[in-house]
C-alpha cells in the first residue's frame, strides 16, 4: 500500500515509521477524508501487540502516516508448535481486542506480523478497510496495480477474493493461513500466477500438516471455505488453540468407527452389525486421549461412494475402522481393518470367528488391538467383571434393537426403543446399559413436551440410578441423570457435578457436552455454554440436535448472527429439523427481521405437524411482530390441545411473554413452576425475558427456580 520509511518526529523527539500512500489514492479527495476520518478512530486502537498510529502528515500532495517504530523483523517459518502458540496467542490477543472495537485486519500476513524482543506487533492494521472499503467515497485499485488492496492473494479470504463483503472470520481465514506458514514454512495457496493463487483459494485444500492432529483441526477450521463453518469469532480461535496439550509433539490420534456391513443372509440382523460398531465406539470412547466420533456422524456414510480420505477429512480423524458382520445362528464372524486416512495403508486387521457369549470378550479385543497399532495406553482389567455387560443372549439382542430405535430419533421409533429397553431389562434386571438408554430416551421425550414432567423425569431419574447402581462407570447414566435433576428438579449444583463427571469418564460423548450446554445458558456461563456447544459439535458434526444445542448456546449469549448462521447450517443437515427451524425465528425475531422469523416459526409448525413447542414459539413471534390476533388464536389452540393431550403450561407462557400480558403471563408462568415444565428454565434464562429482570414477580420465579441473577 505504499512505501514505509525509518524517520525522525522532530517536534516530539522519537523515531517514527512514515508510511507514503500512493497517488492513485491521494488524488481523490472524498476518500482522502474518509481515510482521514478512519485513521483518527485507528489511532484509538491501543494494544501492545498492535502498532499505533500517531499522525497523518500530508506535504504537497502526498499524504504520509506516521507510525510507531517497530524495531524486529517480519515473522517467518518453520517454528517449533510452542513458538507458534506462543505467538498465535499474542495475535489472537490483538485481533479480539480489534474485532471488539469493530476494526478489521483484511490484510493479514507475515509481512504484516513484526516479531520483536518484546513479542508480536501486528501493522498495517485496517489500513486495507481504510483505502479501499467497499462504498461510493472509495478510490477501487485493480489487481494489476502496486499493493493489492482488501487482502494478499495468498492470504485473502475467499470472500474477499470474490469481492464479497468480508467480517471477522475473514480475519480468521487468514490467521488460518499465517498459522499454517508459521508451522510448516510454506504457504497454505501457491500458484504460479494471482490467478492460480485465487483459484486455489477459492477451491483447494491446503497440503497436508506434519503436526499434531488437534493443532491441524484448529488451523483447517480456520481455513474453511465457508465463513459459516470456521470459527465464528478470534475468541474462539484463541479458546480451542489453550485447549491443546501442553506437548504438542505427540500424537494425538483419532477415529471414525464406520458401520459394520452386514453380510448375514438374514438382512433383519442390520441392528446386530449396528450395535456392535457402536459398542466398540463405546469402548473406544474410554480411551484417554483418543479422539472418538459419534455415531450418528460415523454412519451418515453408510451407502456412500466417498473415499477413506474424504470421510476423514469430513469427520476430523486421522483413521477410519471399518468391517463387516457375518451371524449364523449362534456363530458370529467378524472382519475388522484399521485404515490410515492419509495414505490408505492398513494399520491392522482381524478376524474374528466367535460364539455369541464372547461378543464383549470380542469388543474389548479390538478395541485394544487399535488402542496398540495407534501406540495408546489401553487395558482390560480383567480380574473386574464388566458390570454394565450381561450374560442373557436374548437381553443383549433386545438393548441392541433399542440402541437402534433410538437411534432414528422420530417419536414412534424412540418409543418402540423404549419397549424393547423395558423388555431387555425385564430379561436381566442386572444389565446397566438398558436402564441407561431408557433414561437417555426419557429426558429426550420429556424435553420436547411429549408426557407430564411428574411422570418421564422421575422414571429418568430412577432408571439412570439403577444403571449407576450397577456400573458407576457409564458417562451417558451420568448425563442422563444430571439433564433429568436440571429439567425437573433445578438441581443446578447437584447436576453440574454429574455433568462433569459424565464427561470425566466418557470425554467423547457428544451427549454429555451438549447438555452441560444447556445447563451452562441456563445458569447464565455464556462463553462456557459456546465452548461445550463447539466440544459436541467437533466430536458429532453431522448430528442435527447436537448442532442445535449450538444454536441455541449462541441464542442464549444474545449472539444472533452466530445462532443464525449455525441454524443455516443445521437445516443443511436435516431441512425438516423443527427445532433449529423455530431456534432460527427465535433469532430473527430478536434482530427485528419479523418476516423471516415467521417464516421459520411456520416452517417449524408444519414440519412437526403442530407440536405444541413449535406452536409457543410462533405464537411468541407473532405476538413481537404486532400480529396480536394470531398469538390469540394460537393460544386458543393449544388450550384445545390439551384437553386431548398433554401441553406444557410454558407454551403459553412464551406466547403471553411475546404479547406482554402481565396478568396473563403470570398466571401462566405459575402453572408452568407448578407443574416443573421442562422449557420453563430456557424462558426465564431467553433474551425474550429480558424486560421483565427487574419486576417483583419474576425475580421472585427466578429465586424459587434457584437461578440467581
Amino acid at each position: 500500500m505504499g512505501r514505509v520509511y525509518a524517520a525522525d518526529d522532530a517536534r516530539l523527539g522519537r523515531r517514527v515509521a512514515l508510511k507514503s500512500l500512493p497517488n492513485e489514492f491521494t488524488d481523490n479527495p472524498a476518500a482522502l477524508e474518509r481515510f482521514r476520518r478512519e485513521a483518527r478512530t485507528l489511532s484509538a486502537l491501543n494494544h501492545p501487540n498492535i502498532c499505533t498510529i500517531h499522525d497523518i502528515v500530508e506535504q504537497g500532495q502526498r499524504t504520509f502516516i506516521v507510525m510507531e517504530y517497530v524495531e524486529g523483523a517480519p515473522l517467518h517459518g518453520p517454528l517449533p508448535p510452542d513458538q507458534v502458540l506462543k505467538y498465535a496467542s499474542q495475535i489472537c490477543d490483538a485481533l479480539d481486542a480489534a474485532h471488539r472495537k469493530g476494526f478489521i485486519h483484511r490484510d493479514l500476513k507475515p509481512a504484516n506480523i513484526q516479531v520483536t524482543t518484546a513479542g508480536i506487533k501486528l501493522l498495517d492494521f485496517g489500513l486495507a478497510r481504510i483505502v479501499s472499503a467497499p462504498d461510493d467515497n472509495t478510490v477501487t485499485l485493480s489487481l494489476s496495480q502496486a499493493g493489492v488492496l482488501m487482502g494478499t492473494p495468498a492470504y485473502m479470504s475467499p470472500e474477499q477474493a470474490e469481492g464479497e463483503p468480508s467480517d471477522e472470520r475473514s480475519d480468521i481465514f487468514s490467521f488460518g493461513a499465517v498459522l499454517y506458514e508459521m508451522l510448516s514454512g510454506r504457504r497454505a495457496f501457491v500458484g504460479d500466477s494471482m490467478a492460480r493463487v485465487l483459484s486455489a483459494v477459492l477451491r483447494d485444500d491446503p497440503a497436508p500438516l506434519r503436526v499434531a492432529p488437534a493443532l491441524e483441526l484448529v488451523v483447517l477450521r480456520c481455513l474453511k471455505k465457508e465463513p459459516a463453518e470456521r470459527f465464528q469469532s478470534i475468541a474462539e480461535v484463541r479458546s480451542a488453540l489453550e485447549r491443546l496439550p501442553a506437548n504438542l509433539s505427540e500424537e494425538q490420534p483419532s477415529i471414525a468407527v464406520l458401520p459394520f456391513v452386514n453380510l448375514s443372509a438374514d438382512k433383519e440382523n442390520e441392528y446386530f452389525s449396528d450395535g456392535l460398531a457402536e459398542e466398540i465406539i463405546n469402548v473406544l470412547a474410554k480411551i484417554p486421549g483418543l479422539k472418538v466420533i459419534a455415531r450418528t456422524s460415523a454412519f451418515a456414510f453408510r451407502g456412500t461412494d466417498q473415499g477413506i480420505s474424504k470421510i476423514a477429512q469430513a469427520l476430523g480423524v486421522r483413521t477410519i475402522l471399518e468391517g463387516s458382520v457375518r451371524r449364523a445362528g449362534n456363530r458370529i464372524r467378524v472382519t475388522a481393518q484399521l485404515i490410515s486416512a492419509a495414505d490408505g495403508t492398513h494399520l491392522w486387521s482381524e478376524r474374528y470367528d466367535r460364539e455369541m457369549t464372547d461378543v464383549f470378550g470380542m469388543q474389548d479385543e479390538i478395541a485394544a488391538a487399535i488402542a496398540e497399532a495407534l501406540k495408546m495406553k489401553f487395558s482390560i482389567d480383567k480380574s473386574r467383571p464388566a458390570r454394565g455387560d450381561t450374560d442373557d443372549k436374548e437381553a443383549y439382542h433386545l438393548y441392541l434393537r433399542g440402541r437402534y430405535l433410538q437411534n432414528q430419533r422420530t417419536p414412534e421409533l424412540m418409543r418402540k426403543g423404549m419397549e424393547y429397553f423395558e423388555r431387555a431389562i425385564a430379561k436381566d434386571p442386572l444389565y446397566a446399559l438398558p436402564y441407561a438408554g431408557l433414561s437417555d430416551l426419557l429426558c429426550i421425550a420429556g424435553l420436547w413436551g411429549r408426557e407430564p414432567p411428574s411422570e418421564i423425569y422421575p422414571r429418568a431419574i430412577r432408571a439412570a440410578t439403577t444403571a449407576l447402581e450397577i456400573d458407576d462407570d457409564l458417562g451417558d447414566a451420568y448425563a442422563s441423570l444430571a439433564f433429568a435433576r436440571d429439567l425437573h428438579y433445578w438441581d443446578w449444583a447437584v447436576s453440574e457435578e454429574k455433568f462433569k463427571r459424565a464427561i470425566d469418564l466418557k470425554p467423547n460423548s457428544p451427549l454429555a457436552h451438549i447438555w452441560y450446554s444447556y445447563h451452562l445458558s441456563i445458569v447464565g456461563r455464556h462463553h462456557e455454554a459456546i465452548e461445550q456447544a463447539r466440544r459436541g459439535i467437533d466430536l458429532d458434526p453431522l448430528s442435527t440436535s447436537v448442532n442445535f444445542g449450538a444454536v441455541r448456546a449462541y441464542f442464549y449469549a444474545r449472539r444472533y448472527d452466530e445462532a443464525i448462521t449455525q441454524g443455516r447450517r443445521g437445516l443443511e443437515l436435516g431441512s425438516n429439523d423443527f427445532p433449529t427451524l423455530f431456534q432460527l425465528g427465535q433469532s430473527y425475531v430478536q434482530k427485528g427481521m419479523v418476516e423471516e422469523a415467521i417464516r421459520y416459526c411456520q416452517d417449524s409448525v408444519e414440519v412437526s405437524e403442530r407440536h405444541p413447542l413449535a406452536l409457543g414459539m410462533l405464537g411468541h413471534v407473532y405476538a413481537l411482530s404486532a400480529k396480536r390476533e394470531h398469538a390469540q388464536h394460537i393460544i386458543e389452540e393449544l388450550i384445545g390441545l390439551s384437553d386431548r393431550a398433554y401441553v406444557p403450561p410454558a407454551t403459553i407462557a412464551f406466547v403471553y411473554l411475546g404479547l406482554q400480558a402481565v396478568d396473563d403471563l403470570e398466571l401462566w408462568l405459575e402453572k408452568a413452576y407448578l407443574d416443573r415444565s421442562a422449557i420453563l428454565p430456557y424462558l426465564v434464562a431467553s433474551p425474550a425475558a429480558d424486560y421483565l429482570r427487574s419486576e417483583p414477580y419474576f425475580v421472585d420465579l427466578r429465586h424459587r427456580m434457584g437461578l440467581a441473577e
